[in-house]
């Protein structure tokens, strides 16, 4: 089975604006719906958003500090706009790894084909994106859980006559 929505076929201006400008309360609201469908009554959303920001954070410094001793060791001299790139691109990673894990239990939940690493990859290369495509499908599943939804039905076959 696909995602019931594309990737780039978003038409809910809400949770593209919350996607793109604060992208860790989408994860936190999506997390929530998740575990809502899933039956777990009184979840929040603030642990899986500030988990998504600590991720940032976690990949960020991981990454930064990583670089400063492989490049010190070599006896390089950085700029600092480089050490800034280096962290920003460990941050996106650190996100993309636990976004994508969240991405993955939300595919094998709908047997939605895909595998990890097209999810880490989704959510590093276009994650609000993702974050949209998600939302998209949650609010699906729970149209259908609550019979929203219309069974989708086999075209009528139409028979031509001979005279």
């Amino acid at each position: 089975m696909n995602w019931n929505h594309s990737l780039c076929s978003n038409n809910d201006f809400e949770s593209s604006c919350l996607s793109i400008w604060l992208p860790c309360l989408a994860f936190g609201f999506n997390n929530r719906k998740y575990q809502a469908l899933d039956g777990q009554v009184g979840t929040h959303w603030f642990g899986p958003a500030l988990a998504y920001c600590g991720s940032n954070l976690a990949g960020s410094l991981l990454l930064f500090s990583y670089g400063t001793c492989m490049l010190n060791g070599a006896n390089v001299v950085v700029s600092l706009d480089a050490l800034q790139a280096i962290a920003s691109a460990g941050g996106a990673l650190g996100t993309a790894c636990y976004a994508g894990h969240f991405r993955k239990q939300l595919r094998e939940k709908y047997a939605i084909q895909g595998n990890l690493r097209g999810d880490i990859c989704t959510h590093m290369w276009c994650s609000p994106c993702a974050l949209c495509q998600e939302t998209a499908e949650l609010k699906h599943q729970n149209d259908v859980l609550n019979g929203n939804v219309e069974a989708t039905k086999a075209p009528y076959v139409q028979v031509m006559l001979n005279d």
